[in-house]
């Protein structure tokens, strides 16, 4: 049984407000539609689009979130991905196998499907970081 819990009975260990004022984004240069990750992924549906026009689509969404970020004072790093490193079609998710904190802490995680454990690149996130 789950017991709801009443707003300000657990003291927060949070005493600051930590808003990002950088992110890292890797462009959708294999996004589509992931058939290794689509039976558990409720996510995911397959549409009537082309996986070429699927990609243009979510390039022109990427550049354009790109764009107004920066507008608004954000630090943008775009994080390149190499179509010849092998396919991953997830890599615009990149918050799924990494995390930071305000102390700038970095932790890594590990992803279930193979063409999602390509998109790990730690060295990469450090040239980026850079």
């Amino acid at each position: 049984m789950v017991a709801p819990i009443k707003k300000d009975t657990i003291p927060s260990q949070v005493t600051v407000t930590h808003a990002a004022n950088a992110v890292v984004m890797v462009p959708p240069v294999d996004f589509k539609f992931n058939e290794e990750t689509s039976s558990d992924n409720e996510f995911q549906n397959v549409i009537s689009l082309s996986d070429v026009e699927i990609r243009e689509k979510a390039l022109a969404e990427f550049n354009n979130m790109v764009d107004v970020l920066r507008q608004h004072g954000v630090d943008v790093t775009v994080m390149k991905y190499s179509q010849n490193e092998g396919e991953t079609p997830d890599a615009v998710f990149p918050n799924n196998w990494f995390s930071t904190t305000p102390a700038g802490d970095v932790f890594l995680f590990p992803m279930a499907c193979e063409n999602r454990r390509r998109e790990v690149r730690p060295n990469r996130l450090s040239q980026a970081a850079g």
